[in-house]
């Protein structure tokens, strides 16, 4: 299983910034780059500070990719 992180394309859709981001949930925005970057995983309570402070579930921001092939 592979998470692949929407965190940059929902920002832009909110016309959020990755500083107020960092602001809002109380992290440094080097911590937000590298969840973006899809670096770094965040720990369950930030992904949900994360998720509430952008009105998503968390499933929105970090969607499951199956990389398993059909024969």
């Amino acid at each position: 299983m592979v998470l692949h992180c929407k965190l940059s394309y929902i920002l832009l859709e909110q016309d959020r910034s990755q500083k107020w981001l960092a602001d809002e949930i109380e992290v440094s925005m080097a911590t937000i780059s590298q969840i973006k970057k899809g670096k770094r995983l965040p720990t369950l309570p930030v992904a949900l500070r994360i998720a509430k402070a952008l009105n998503k579930n968390v499933e929105e921001i970090w969607v499951e990719e199956n990389n398993e092939s059909i024969d």
